[in-house]
């Protein structure tokens, strides 16, 4: 007999499976969006289920149902959004470097695995045309990382002052986590300041409660400097924003709030960890401060791989760049996403990379014009939330390699949603027309 878990997890799947091919593919990216944070492979009911690749299956019939009904589909046009330009360049430049990559056999899967990712964004980004689609897709992802953060309160820490095992489909490192669950904490104080119902508010703080007991447990120092870029970047831009004092009392309540609740959350272990903040190394236990020297020796490599080597570059060359005592098991991970795309794709492959991250933040900063013109403080907050929640990605990512996570993806994805949805006149399909 399956657990309850496994039971509910299954009533989910098929339900969401019918709706997807008999409805709308919009359902298969509710069912992805679940499947990729809750990540059922990594949870110990997991074994009660039948054995099937489910994202593979997913992916299947969310491809299938939108090519069925891609008439549907018209409003979000792909290439029209500014992010999309830079994202084929770069994906071009990562294709290139298939001809010189270090190990074809390292490269040659991870940019299999990215193509996938992209291909399916791109139906997220068709398919989510409407506010309220999207405002589904944001609850969605608020409450599917909740959920992990409800596991991690139940589970406690697993080890060396972490919590290990808990994380989405890419990794379930503490680090990793750790950025994931930090990117839903701006999410929470909207909701919590400007959620359309009382109960929604509540549900809020209960989830930002359990998301901020998380991050304690988690211990990244990484997610705590997103985290108060984050918040901070949300409370400068309320302040510069508004002109109504109400919504200034609103954002200094909910962040005293988020920031009380985080100290009361903090323990001995965190804050001790904390306090070696100025190291910006996970590891600095063991073999001391030397992520900058990681970073560095990216530019060394660069001298002999200008065009970058492909998939995996600083791990696979880390053993002639560093010293033996600094590796692990022979090699080294550059900790830093920026860092990871220079090694791998060169200087022109990180310009363009920054160009699809400012890009992003550009569809954002045009929505938030607009919405001032038109007094629409909800979706100006709602506007700004969603570059809080970018950033914070971007952070955390500063400190992990995280290039090929899908979250680097999805949440740009979301953003030319947001873009094209709310750039729009009324009745009008073409966006992007007058902010490219």
């Amino acid at each position: 007999m399956p657990s309850y878990s496994a039971l509910a997890y299954l009533v989910f799947f098929f339900s969401g499976s019918l709706a997807t091919l008999y409805i709308s593919p919009f359902f298969g990216v509710l069912l992805y969006e679940v499947q990729y944070l809750a990540n059922p492979p990594g949870r110990w009911w997991y074994g009660d289920l039948m054995d099937l690749r489910y994202s593979l299956v997913i992916m299947l019939m969310t491809c299938l149902s939108f090519a069925l009904r891609r008439e549907r589909f018209t409003r979000n046009r792909v290439f029209e959004a500014p992010p999309a330009k830079w994202l084929l360049l770069l994906t071009l430049v990562m294709l290139l470097t298939s001809l010189w990559a270090i190990s074809p056999a390292v490269h040659g899967p991870e940019m299999l695995r990215y193509l996938k990712v992209l291909a399916f964004i791109m139906i997220a980004y068709k398919t989510v045309d409407t506010a309220a689609k999207l405002e589904a897709v944001l609850a969605l992802y608020v409450a599917a990382i909740s959920y992990l953060s409800i596991l991690g309160w139940e589970s406690g820490r697993s080890g060396g002052g972490r919590l290990e095992g808990l994380g989405c489909a890419d990794g379930s490192d503490a680090n990793g986590t750790a950025l994931v669950v930090g990117t839903v904490i701006p999410l929470l104080i909207f909701y919590l300041l400007f959620g359309k119902s009382r109960w929604a508010r509540i549900a809020a703080l209960a989830a930002l409660v359990f998301n901020l007991n998380s991050l304690v447990l988690l211990n990244s120092r990484g997610a705590l400097l997103a985290f108060l870029a984050s918040s901070g970047w949300m409370a400068l831009s309320v302040f510069r924003e508004s002109s109504r004092r109400v919504h200034k009392l609103q954002i200094i309540a909910g962040l005293l709030l988020g920031a009380g609740l985080f100290y009361y959350l903090a323990d001995e272990t965190f804050l001790t960890r904390m306090a070696t903040l100025h190291s910006l190394d996970p590891d600095a236990e063991e073999i001391g401060t030397h992520r900058v020297d990681f970073w560095m020796a990216t530019f060394q490599m660069l001298k002999e791989y200008p065009f970058g080597g492909g998939a995996r570059t600083f791990q696979l060359l880390s053993r002639y760049y560093l010293p033996a005592e600094w590796l692990s098991d022979g090699s080294r991970v550059v900790h830093s996403m920026w860092f990871e795309v220079l090694s791998e794709y060169g200087y022109h492959g990180l310009f363009l990379f920054v160009g699809f991250v400012v890009s992003s933040f550009g569809v954002l900063a045009r929505c938030k014009r607009q919405f001032r013109e038109t007094n629409d403080s909800y979706h100006l907050f709602q506007a700004t939330t969603l570059q809080g929640t970018w950033l914070s990605l971007l952070v955390a990512s500063s400190f992990v390699n995280n290039f090929y996570g899908e979250l680097t993806f999805w949440l740009p994805a979301f953003i030319a949603a947001f873009g094209s949805i709310h750039l729009s006149k009324e009745g009008d399909s073409h966006a992007y027309d007058q902010v490219t």
